[in-house]
């Protein structure tokens, strides 16, 4: 299911602005898939193949008009893994943001 791979975005309640949410799309999925590959780096938490390393493990990102984003995981594993780790991968994004559940 599609929800079941999606992780949601939001400002930190303590910031009045979203600076990831300024950047160009792209740069955000880029700036998502570094997270996840600096997380793997640290401890192999995620055990992919040579394709899905290679593909990313986001595939898209959605800006939503409420000012949160939408990324979109290759997998539900990876999915899970990012919302139980949720402070972990915010600090890799280098981000001061939130994952919603």
């Amino acid at each position: 299911m599609l929800k079941d791979r999606q992780i949601l975005i939001d400002k930190h309640p303590e910031d009045k602005d979203f600076q990831l949410y300024h950047l160009d799309e792209e740069i955000i999925l880029q700036k998502a898939n570094m997270a996840v590959e600096l997380l793997k780096n640290d401890d192999g938490f995620l055990e992919v193949n040579e394709e899905e390393i290679s593909d990313g493990m986001f595939v898209s990102v959605r800006k939503l008009n409420n000012g949160g984003i939408i990324l979109e995981a290759r997998t539900q594993k990876t999915a899970a893994t990012i919302k139980e780790r949720k402070n972990e991968f915010i600090m890799k994004l280098g981000e001061r943001a939130v994952v919603k559940e």
